[in-house]
């Protein structure tokens, strides 16, 4: 079973090695390419490790309601009602989480589908460290995940 945690990982190899990979142009392209990449990559770690704690959760509590008290369909998409169901929490380090996941979808959605928006290795960086966070705090919560 993949460990998503390899995607952040992947993250700050990336991120490490982004100056040093050239092609035969002046290598600036790829450069930008590890950036976005490094933005994705981070992003995804941390979302799919929250995403399967709130489906945990989720189906944990959803068990001991009647049908008529579940949820109904949400149009929202599996990331957005992700990050929200973490701002939902009253434990402040989990509703955190919600915030961070909604600030990194955004930055993601950039860095996979806006070719006009500059991104930095500072917005990398940042990437990184949200990600961090997220899986440090989901990983030292008591029980299993």
């Amino acid at each position: 079973m993949f460990n998503w945690e390899e995607y952040l990982k992947l993250a700050k190899y990336l991120f490490n090695k982004r100056k040093s990979i050239k092609d035969k142009n002046d290598g600036t392209e790829l450069e930008v390419a590890c950036i976005r990449d490094v933005i994705s990559r981070a992003y995804y770690a941390a979302y799919n490790i929250a995403n399967e704690l709130c489906k945990e959760r989720k189906r944990n509590s959803l068990r001991r309601l009647p049908n008529k008290c579940k949820e109904p369909y949400s149009r929202d998409s599996e990331h957005v009602a992700t990050a929200k169901w973490f701002k939902k929490q009253r434990n402040k380090k989990l509703s955190k989480i919600g915030n961070i996941l909604a600030d990194m979808h955004g930055k993601r959605k950039e860095a996979d589908y806006k070719r006009r928006e500059v991104l930095t290795d500072r917005d990398a960086l940042s990437a990184i460290i949200s990600s961090s966070e997220v899986i440090k705090t989901i990983n030292n919560l008591p029980g299993p995940p």
